[in-house]
């Protein structure tokens, strides 16, 4: 979805692309913003960012993340 999107005068979507390395693995996601003009100037009214659906919370101990083993 990257790009620039006007629904309206007043409402708009935004949309970007993004690869970070965090230790030795890269992230990739998207990222999304609804914008509102609100007195003649943009404002962010949401946020969205897809990508981290893998990662484990912080302070997870590894084997509550591993992939169950069939038994």
């Amino acid at each position: 979805m990257p790009g620039l999107y006007a629904l309206t005068d007043s409402l708009a979507l935004v949309g970007s692309g993004w690869t970070m390395k965090m230790g030795t693995k890269k992230v990739s996601g998207t990222s999304g913003l609804v914008l509102v003009r609100k007195g003649g100037e943009w404002k962010v009214k949401s946020m969205i960012e897809g990508g981290w659906g893998d990662m484990p919370m912080p302070g997870t101990p590894a084997s509550e993340t591993a992939p169950a083993t069939p038994r």
